[in-house]
């Protein structure tokens, strides 16, 4: 009788130089199927029982503790346009993963003139939630997660000159983006809806 390997495999008397591999091998399913509905209702059993005890389920991956810490910002994830005027503003979040998001942010402007900025959210060894930009690349600025909810979430960095604070919301299906020089000053806002993929 043929080794058993790491998949499903399974041997019938009528086929003895044929181990059936019921995980990968379509064909095979199909010939066992057949050689138990010739069989008897001991067989059918049996082999039920062989597949239940024996398949393997495929690997489901467990929140990592990191990933668990994100998870209230995942509403942020995906690719949203904003309009003002003639200008367009746009910005992409991945899904959190690996402890981290990734996100760029680009406006194009009217007069022909851009502006871009990576981004990144990401969760470091104390699990401390911290908000990295980039303005056109440059030396990234930090901005701490303060607190929020499953749809909004502060950050914010007192020492740096502006903006302060950093707020995401979504209300309605929109993403709505504000900076603000603090608690209590005026803010600028960006309503951002879901973008069309081209």
């Amino acid at each position: 009788m043929p080794n058993k390997k790491n998949y499903t495999s399974l041997y019938i008397p009528e086929f003895p130089n044929k181990c059936f591999d019921l995980h990968q091998n379509l064909a095979d399913v199909i010939i066992v199927i057949s050689k138990l509905l010739e069989g008897t209702m001991l067989r059918i059993v049996a082999i039920i029982a062989l597949l239940i005890g024996t398949s393997e389920k495929p690997a489901r991956l467990a929140l990592q503790p990191s990933e668990k810490r994100l998870k209230n910002l995942e509403f942020m994830s995906g690719s949203w346009v904003a309009k003002k005027g003639d200008a367009i503003f746009e910005e992409h979040w991945t899904w959190p993963a690996g402890g981290s998001m990734l996100g760029m942010h680009r406006d194009l402007m009217g007069n022909g003139k851009t502006f871009f900025e990576f981004l990144r959210i990401e969760v470091n060894e104390e699990g401390v939630i911290t908000y990295l930009a980039s303005p056109r690349g440059k030396a990234p600025t930090p901005f701490v997660y303060t607190g929020g909810t499953a749809a909004r979430a502060v950050f914010e960095n007192p020492d740096h000159d502006y903006p302060k604070r950093i707020i995401y919301s979504l209300e309605a299906g929109w993403l709505i983006a504000a900076i603000d020089g603090g608690r209590g000053t005026e803010a600028r806002e960006w309503r951002f809806q879901p973008a069309r993929i081209r």
